[in-house]
């Protein structure tokens, strides 16, 4: 799905910025190898006692994978940090993404008239919009959410949205 802003050729406002808490994506748990042995057993010369050591399984953290491009025979290393998965994208216009939230034109300050830009949504995403600003000229400059216009200050805003 698609998300739109638009405004017209009159009155500017200082705009919005909302946002998508990103989905983390976390590492796939290290391979991990444990000796086999469950102990050993040691005699002392000088009365004969026996004792047994138990090993504990200690766990070993074997190095990442590379892996092979099998067209080009490229490697890239792996890694084991979490990954943010991009849940929307600017696709077109002159508002700003910074990680996961996009705002109008210029916010803080006002956006200009005829003004436009396309959010793309990616496939799948479950989190509902977050809010932290929106001030536009009600009922002439729209965020299209869903097919849901909205325009105004703060009362009429997408926020807790699914997109």
């Amino acid at each position: 799905s698609n998300i739109t802003w638009s405004s017209d050729s009159s009155v500017t406002k200082s705009g919005w910025k909302i946002c998508l808490v990103p989905m983390i994506v976390p590492p796939p748990p290290p391979p991990s190898a444990v000796d086999p042995a469950d102990g050993s057993t040691t005699v002392d010369p000088a009365d004969g006692a026996t004792t047994t050591s138990i090993v504990a399984p200690v766990p070993v953290v074997l190095p990442p994978v590379t892996p092979v491009d099998p067209d080009d025979g490229a490697t890239t290393p792996s890694t084991t940090t979490a990954a943010v998965v991009a849940m929307w994208t600017l696709e077109s216009g002159p508002c700003t993404q910074i990680g996961p939230c996009i705002s109008s034109p210029n916010y803080p300050e006002n956006y200009d008239n005829r003004q436009s830009c396309e959010i793309y949504v990616h496939p799948g995403v479950t989190e509902a919009i977050s809010v932290e600003a929106f001030d536009t000229e009600s009922d002439h400059d729209y965020l299209w959410v869903n097919g849901i216009g909205y325009s105004g200050r703060y009362r009429d805003t997408p926020a807790g949205v699914t997109p």
